[in-house]
């Protein structure tokens, strides 16, 4: 026995399927409708890098620089040893005073023209840095507060070198010093996040 549609069902059955089939494709043909956007390229990393930072003027600008992003742990640490704190945490500030050769921002210079602002700024970020660690009174929460601060300004201090010191540097020995300065940064934060971690 055969059967037969009828002419109406047909095109119903058709009509259908159709709007089945449209609602259906390959995959990552359509987007979800909830979805954000998405780019068809990939976005280049903004110049200066990640951080979006541009470069400082040159080598002065670069050395005087590096040297207030050491001297502002420098500055930290020597405020942690007039505090009573831990052994632990005094060993760990002797340690890296001796290892940022007792640097000082206030020495530093101002470096090239054009960026005597910016170095400013980074003095000014460590000083009210400073002031704020001083306010803490209670002695295991300024052990803390200060193990955090270095954590924070030894980051910093590597996003600064990597986004605007090393590009600025033009001498082979500016670039040296960088690359020495750097290193013992990273290691530094090693040790001062492992501080951060012990808490007190």
């Amino acid at each position: 026995m055969t059967s037969s549609f009828h002419p109406a069902r047909l095109s119903l059955l058709a009509a259908l399927t159709a709007v089945a089939l449209s609602g259906c494709g390959k995959p990552g043909d359509q987007a979800s409708r909830t979805a954000p956007a998405t780019s068809p390229q990939p976005t280049a990393a903004p110049v200066g890098g990640e951080s979006g930072r541009a470069p400082i003027g040159g080598d002065a600008s670069a050395k005087a620089m590096l040297q207030v992003l050491e001297g502002n742990v420098v500055a930290l640490s020597k405020q942690a040893l007039s505090r009573d704190v831990s052994k632990t945490v005094a060993d760990f500030a002797r340690e890296t005073i001796a290892v940022h050769h007792d640097a000082d921002p206030a020495t530093a210079g101002k470096g090239g023209p054009g960026d005597a602002e910016k170095i400013a700024a980074q003095v000014a970020k460590g000083r009210a840095q400073l002031q704020a660690l001083g306010d803490e009174k209670d002695n295991s929460a300024y052990m803390n507060a200060y193990a955090a601060a270095v954590v924070r300004q030894y980051s910093d201090a590597l996003s600064v070198i990597d986004a605007e010191l090393v590009p600025a540097a033009k001498e082979d020995a500016t670039r040296q010093e960088l690359e020495q300065a750097r290193k013992r940064i990273a290691e530094q934060l090693e040790r001062a996040q492992a501080l951060a971690s012990a808490r007190y």
